[in-house]
């Protein structure tokens, strides 16, 4: 396998993930971010598996709305610009929120889905790291 087929790979799981996670997955990577990549290697196949991680690494900040803003301003900001309801401030509430609006969910994917095209380049250095890594451990 190439690294370009591995990134095919990184970005296709990330998409699967993003089109099936739970809504208080989904707010938890809007929030604060967290999205990790961990690859199997079978031999002649790379298994790609995306989830949530507790560990900073080169994907966890992809999609986290409002960058410097606090987090409830940053999802009532992009709840208005999406045309959902307007988001409570409490955390656990809010998972209810997103669950229980279908603008806001599918807004949040779409958001998600997107911020992982603007950020192909840290699918690329993923790849890279795990191949270096790879090469260095045989």
């Amino acid at each position: 396998m190439t690294e370009d087929e591995l990134v095919e790979q990184l970005v296709r799981a990330t998409d699967d993930w993003i089109c099936t996670a739970a809504p208080e997955d989904l707010l938890k990577v809007l929030i604060g971010g967290g999205l990790d990549a961990s690859m199997v290697d079978l031999g002649d196949e790379i298994t790609v598996f995306i989830e949530l991680g507790d560990r900073r690494g080169l994907l966890s900040s992809v999609g986290i709305l409002g960058g410097d803003l606090p987090a409830d301003e940053a999802l009532a900001l992009y709840a208005q610009a999406w045309g959902a309801s307007e988001p409570p401030a409490d955390d656990r509430a809010q998972q209810a929120w997103l669950a229980s609006d279908g603008i806001a969910q599918e807004a949040a994917r779409q958001h998600l889905l997107a911020a992982v095209e603007e950020n192909i380049d840290l699918f690329v250095a993923v790849a890279a790291q795990w191949f270096r890594q790879r090469s260095g451990a045989a």
